[in-house]
């Protein structure tokens, strides 16, 4: 009795052979005659060609030439089925690479920011950029440092960094109007004032509601005496900042330059209201109390008097007084001013009392008269 090979025990080529072996045992049962595996290889070798006797007699009839060959190898190979034609297939869209953002999704480091800010109000520039710049490797998008580095190096000295800074900080942020702020102090330091009134109107345009800009740009346009430009910028300073004592000062300077005195004297009584002893609202109360023709209620010699004792105190404020401050010019017109209104007063009294003696005599003599008729 023959037994079949389990598969997975032996090679491949082992498989394969105990497979024909069991076939084989399976025709002699039919058959009834004794199979050798000689005569089995036999077989498997006829069969496996697919009709090996026509092949030889075929072949026999090509070398008689009785066959042509061409139709001995179309008989013996079948023609080929057609290939499919490849389907045209549409480029796919390029991939597109993505790009990381390295500064948008950043925290802003608002802290050391702020750190700095307090660092230059307190005057310590090298110490304020250094913090800047840390807050820069935070994040080396972010404006606000670059607008705090920019001041540091202004106060330093160091102008053209500041103006490199100011134009890096704008072209990432068109809207960086202290940017532009500090542009503006910058041409004041090149003596140009034209371009230093166009830097802090810009300022103004992109950020309205920085009190700065507005400030500035109303400090420029009373520099030249631009009253009309000056009150609007001023007032709306004061509204932006109405804790700020500059900016009331210069409201009232524009209101001063405009004669609306008395609403001049309102602003300046608040600058010195925030800032006790503020030498430029002292001085800006003494010369409105000077030049105005008249307040309501005051005689000229008291005006003239406020004056004076504005002008002292503001020359009290002062550790030195500068050979250009023009206070001493200013006491000098309040003092010919007093004797100027002094003379008047004088003269008004003579002619008065030269009038009541006129009408005296006139009296006199109109009476004497009467007295002549009534005798008569």
């Amino acid at each position: 009795m023959m037994t079949t090979l389990h598969r997975t025990s032996l090679p491949l080529l082992s498989i394969a052979l105990a497979s024909s072996l069991a076939i084989g045992c399976a025709s002699d049962d039919k058959k009834k005659e004794t199979t050798t595996p000689k005569k089995l290889m036999q077989r498997r070798s006829d069969g496996a060609g697919g009709g090996g006797d026509a092949k030889k007699a075929e072949a026999k009839k090509v070398d008689e030439g009785k066959v042509d060959e061409g139709k001995v190898k179309n008989a013996s190979s079948p023609k080929p089925a057609d290939k499919p034609k490849p389907r045209p297939v549409a480029d796919p869209a390029p991939a597109v690479p993505a790009t990381p953002d390295p500064f948008g999704k950043r925290p802003e480091p608002r802290s050391e920011v702020t750190e700095a800010v307090a660092l230059v109000r307190r005057g310590r520039y090298l110490d304020a950029i250094r913090k800047a710049k840390a807050a820069l490797k935070k994040s080396e998008k972010y404006t606000p440092a670059m607008e705090i580095l920019a001041r540091a190096y202004f106060h330093l000295g160091k102008y053209e960094f500041a103006n490199g800074i100011c134009k890096t900080a704008i072209d990432l942020n068109p809207q960086a109007g202290k940017c532009y702020n500090i542009k503006g102090f910058i041409s004041l330091k090149r003596k140009n004032d034209p371009d230093a009134i166009k830097a802090f109107k810009k300022a103004t345009e992109v950020e309205p509601r920085l009190g700065a800009a507005w400030l500035n740009l109303s400090a420029q346009y009373l520099k030249v005496k631009n009253y009309p430009e000056a009150l609007p910028a001023a007032k709306k300073a004061a509204e932006l900042m109405p804790q700020r004592a500059e900016a009331h000062l210069n409201y009232g300077a524009a209101l001063r330059g405009t004669k609306k005195n008395n609403e001049a004297l309102v602003e300046f009584t608040k600058a010195l209201k925030l800032r006790a002893n503020y030498g430029a609202a002292l001085f800006n109360l003494g010369i409105l109390y000077l030049d105005a023709e008249t307040f309501a209620g005051m005689d000229k010699l008291a005006q003239l008097a406020k004056a004076e004792g504005y002008l002292n105190k503001y020359k009290a404020s002062l550790t030195k007084v500068a050979k250009d401050d023009p206070v001493n010019t200013y006491l000098e017109a309040v003092a010919k001013e007093r004797k100027r209104e002094q003379r008047r007063i004088k003269r008004a009294k003579r002619r008065a009392a030269r009038a009541a003696r006129r009408a005296a005599r006139a009296a006199a003599k109109k009476a004497k008269e009467a007295a002549k008729k009534k005798d008569k």
